[in-house]
């Protein structure tokens, strides 16, 4: 875990060398450099991002992160979330590649692309959570 609180919440699951984060809402300086340390390394792979909900100690860095992580490994790497919580980030922190995730259906198997605006291919049924999110995507 790289944060937990109001101030940002951050986690990374990996081995190092590849890893997904959970929220990004900490400084994208932070995350970094918090990476290298848990690491021990400074090139952490990171091959996605998944966003729980739309609050910004959990996706306030989204945007500059997912431009850090273009020039860093060549790519966009993917941030998966909700239509929901799409629809309810704040301008700033919008990243390019959001990949819509849909509650009920197993991870990565019925995800595709996804930018506000578009009528959605899919129902999203996301589970309730206690915090007071406008669009929660799971417990």
């Amino acid at each position: 875990m790289l944060a937990s609180g109001s101030r940002g919440n951050c986690t990374y699951v990996g081995d190092g060398r590849r890893g997904v984060l959970v929220d990004c809402g900490l400084a994208t300086g932070q995350v970094l450099s918090r990476l290298g340390g848990a690491s021990g390394s400074g090139d952490t792979r990171i091959d996605a991002v998944l966003l729980t909900h739309e609050h910004s100690d959990h996706v306030g860095a989204a945007r500059i992160l997912d431009d850090r992580l273009f020039r860093r490994q060549g790519e966009r790497v993917p941030f998966h979330l909700t239509r929901g919580c799409a629809a309810g980030l704040h301008p700033r922190c919008v990243p390019q590649n959001r990949v819509r995730v849909v509650g009920g259906t197993p991870f990565g198997s019925a995800r595709s692309t996804w930018s506000p605006g578009a009528s959605p291919t899919t129902r999203e049924s996301p589970s309730p959570t206690p915090w007071s999110s406008a669009a929660p995507g799971w417990a």
